[in-house]
This record gives C-alpha cells, structure tokens and sequence, in this order.
C-alpha cells in the first residue's frame, strides 16, 4: 500500500538522506550543497513524499518563489514504481498544498531528456514560458501553470 506524507519547513535527517539517495538513482547527480542549503533556507519548503513498505519510492519537492509563486524543484519516482501515478499524485497534492496556502501560480523547470516528467506536465496544465540556458547538462525548460 502506498503512504504519502508531507513535511514542511524542517524535514528529518532521514528523510533527506532517503530524498538524497533516490535523486541520485534516478536524476544521476546531486548538488549536495544546493539540496541542502535549499533544505534550510527556503521559504514554504514542502516535501511530499511517497513510500511503500516504508521505503522512499517517489517525492516532490517544492518552495515560495515569491508571495504568490511556487516553485516546483525536485522530484522523482524509482524506476521500480513508475508508470503507476505516483508521480501525478504527489504533483497533485503539492499543487493542492501552495493553493490553500494563497499562492496562484506554479514553476517547475525541466531537460528535455526527462520526456515522461515533460508530458505529465504538459497534461496537467503547465505551460512553457521559456528556456534557461544550462551547464554541462543543457538548457531547461522554464514551464508555469495557473493554479486559480
């Protein structure tokens, strides 16, 4: 059976070692010191979480970008466990979260290459407004979505 759970503002030491290990997995790098500095010091910070049997299958990750924007920043799902709407229910339930919390637009950003994650987007209402030019891992995709 399938638990989800939220934390907001401060989140176990556990729990950010399970998030930090499945980013790994299936995002491939991590920046550590980014991860956990945004884990500190952002405002509104949630974090949905997913398990099964008490293991960490998925997570979406989130904070205030500004009074009345939400950013949408980290999530996935292992490679185990996709394909079964976990992904769109935490997106779900993170969008349900920052509405009753006043804020009225969303923004996630997201590479070409994650395909799946760019479609369910895409279904769910976001819209592309532009493209940041990356690193050594390519542009992103600025995409928003009104949450009213």
């Amino acid at each position: 059976m399938l638990e989800y759970q939220v934390y907001c503002e401060r989140v176990r030491p556990d729990v950010t070692s399970a998030v930090a290990a499945l980013s790994r997995a299936v995002l491939g790098g991590l920046d550590e010191e980014e991860f956990a500095w945004n884990l500190e010091n952002q405002h509104s910070l949630s974090l949905w979480t997913c398990t099964a049997d008490q293991e960490l299958v998925g997570y979406k990750m989130g904070f205030q970008r500004s009074r009345t924007k939400y950013y949408s920043w980290l999530g996935a799902v292992s490679q185990d466990w996709r394909r079964q709407g976990i992904a769109r229910e935490l997106m779900r339930r993170q969008h349900q979260w920052a509405t009753a919390r006043g804020f009225t637009r969303i923004e996630t950003r997201t590479m070409n290459r994650w395909k799946p994650m760019l479609i369910l987007n895409l279904r769910v209402g976001f819209d592309i407004i532009g493209i940041q030019e990356g690193g050594e891992r390519g542009p992103k995709l600025i995409l928003e979505k009104d949450l009213r």
